[in-house]
């Protein structure tokens, strides 16, 4: 019993490992990794006073997201 667990414990680190280099060989982690910096800068917005963020420049608080700027009035 103790060698099959050694064995599938292989084969699943083995198509774990498999599995992360076909995401990393495409597109979908660069994307997925957009629409969290997204999702995280929605949510800041949410928690943070508009009297808090007035302090910020508009035309650069939000440029290393790489979607469209956000800017509060």
């Amino acid at each position: 019993m103790g060698h099959l667990d050694k064995i599938v414990g292989i084969v699943i680190v083995a198509a774990t490992v498999l599995m992360l280099i076909g995401i990393m060989s495409t597109d979908a982690y660069s994307l997925g990794a957009k629409a969290q910096a997204s999702g995280d800068v929605a949510l800041t917005q949410l928690f943070v006073n508009d009297s808090d963020i007035g302090h910020m420049n508009g035309s650069t608080q939000f440029a290393s997201v790489g979607g469209p700027r956000i800017v509060t009035q």
